[in-house]
């Protein structure tokens, strides 16, 4: 099948009631998940205050299942929770296909790219959920665990040959997604999946306020680890390359690090309503 004749034939399948439905419960149930993120990242900021509010759940897909399977119910929200993912995975996938229209072919594959790559992610994450709730718990562990693997990881990497380079360039490649982010949200270039003429005034204004903070709290999660990677393959340290989890609770020991986590997490909770905006008025 050619190129025009796989797309047509998304295009057929994106435009099939129930498929438009399944899209933005999946929006909608991502925003949930940030929702929980923002959570987890503003316990962590508690606890660096020292008011005892702090979580072992990791500030990661994993961390975001554990914390909503002890809520009561915990099991069978875990199971919606990944049906929703698939769905947004399912989304991500036929975006890459049917709804990428820029002049530049650069810019096309570019969107392409990300499309796939949330489709891999959110994949990978509905499965880790269905298996906590088929399975009644995680065993993902506690983020103390998740941060001991990553700094085994990290100390495996800084043993190959040119290692500090290999961890040096992740770090750089976190940064450069941060960068990403800030520049989305400085130029608003999100609003480009909302269909305006079905948005009021107010409708608008939400969406852009919620998605320049939302952009800016994700890029500063992003940077914040892509800093303390990069610092521990310039140092040949690996226990102070954590991954994001333990980034985040390296840097709520910092000076004012608590109040920038409670900053990002309220640009997580404004990522969230995002795609809440998405889930309502975003062209499927």
């Amino acid at each position: 099948m050619t190129r025009l004749g796989v797309r047509r034939a998304g295009r057929e399948v994106a435009n099939k009631p129930w498929v438009d439905k399944a899209a933005r419960i999946g929006l909608a149930i991502r925003g949930v998940v940030f929702f929980v993120l923002a959570y987890l990242v503003g316990r962590i900021a508690s606890g660096a205050l020292g008011s005892g509010g702090s979580t072992n759940k990791a500030v990661s897909g994993s961390g975001v299942a554990q914390a909503v399977a002890e809520q009561s119910g915990g099991l069978v929200m875990v199971f919606l929770l990944g049906l929703g993912l698939a769905c947004y995975a399912a989304f991500s996938l036929l975006d890459a296909v049917v709804n990428q229209y820029d002049s530049s072919e650069t810019k096309r594959w570019a969107k392409r790219a990300q499309s796939v790559w949330r489709a891999v992610v959110y994949a990978v994450f509905s499965a880790y959920a269905f298996y906590t709730a088929l399975n009644g718990q995680s065993k993902s562990g506690t983020s103390q665990h998740v941060d001991s693997k990553q700094a085994h990881w990290s100390a495996r990497v800084l043993n190959w040959p040119a290692g500090w380079l290999l961890l040096g360039a992740l770090g750089v490649i976190l940064l450069a997604v941060a960068a990403f982010f800030t520049v989305r949200a400085v130029r608003r270039s999100f609003r480009e999946d909302l269909d305006r003429a079905r948005m009021s005034h107010r409708g608008w204004q939400v969406a852009t306020v919620s998605g320049i903070a939302g952009y800016l709290g994700r890029a500063a999660l992003y940077g914040i680890a892509g800093w303390f990677v990069l610092h521990a393959a310039i140092e040949n340290d690996p226990s102070k390359s954590q991954g994001v989890d333990g980034s985040v609770r390296r840097f709520a020991d910092n000076p004012g690090g608590a109040a920038v986590l409670f900053a990002v997490a309220a640009g997580l909770v404004a990522f969230g309503v995002y795609m809440f905006c998405e889930a309502r008025y975003r062209r499927v």
